[in-house]
């Protein structure tokens, strides 16, 4: 990251999503995304089991789903929202997952990307997720072309330390 993104990250938190930025946050969403989840999938994961954080600065710049099985912190979903893209948010909301994944007790962070989301890989791989697998023909193609072929998703996983 260069001197340049720490600096713009400086002030940035965390923050429980509540019902009340649903409706601005999948606003935000659908215009940095090409498969957005929506209002109803986000409600859907605040009344289950689901940790669901906004990155939070002066303004919203992305948001998380986690799910907790076991020790494993399964990343659902991971929007960083288009005007904060390619500035170092990305990674630092990736840490913050470490960090909350830690508080969690999990020993193990988890998702799977689009083969072809090479920037998020990158950053993925920076925060020393491996790739570990390949589910051939998982996300629907991004056209809706029935000539196209779907896209392969790209298993990732990252040990934790746990702190004694």
């Amino acid at each position: 990251m260069s001197k340049g993104e720490r600096d713009c990250c400086s002030g940035v938190r965390l923050e429980a999503i509540t019902a009340e930025v649903v409706t601005q946050l999948a606003k935000y969403e659908a215009t940095s995304t090409s498969w957005p989840w929506g209002e109803a999938k986000m409600l859907q994961s605040l009344s289950s089991e689901h940790h669901c954080y906004v990155l939070v600065e002066d303004k919203a710049i992305g948001y998380c789903v986690l799910l907790l099985i076991d020790e494993v912190l399964e990343i659902l979903n991971f929007v960083i929202f288009s005007e904060f893209q390619g500035r170092g948010y990305g990674r630092l909301l990736v840490d913050k997952i470490k960090a909350v994944a830690r508080d969690l007790g999990a020993s193990m962070l988890w998702l799977e990307v689009r083969a072809d989301n090479h920037r998020a890989r990158k950053v993925y791989l920076s925060a020393e997720f491996s790739e570990t697998g390949i589910r051939k023909n998982y996300y629907p193609n991004l056209t809706g072309s029935h000539t196209k072929s779907p896209q392969d998703a790209v298993l990732m996983q990252c040990a934790l330390e746990i702190s004694s």
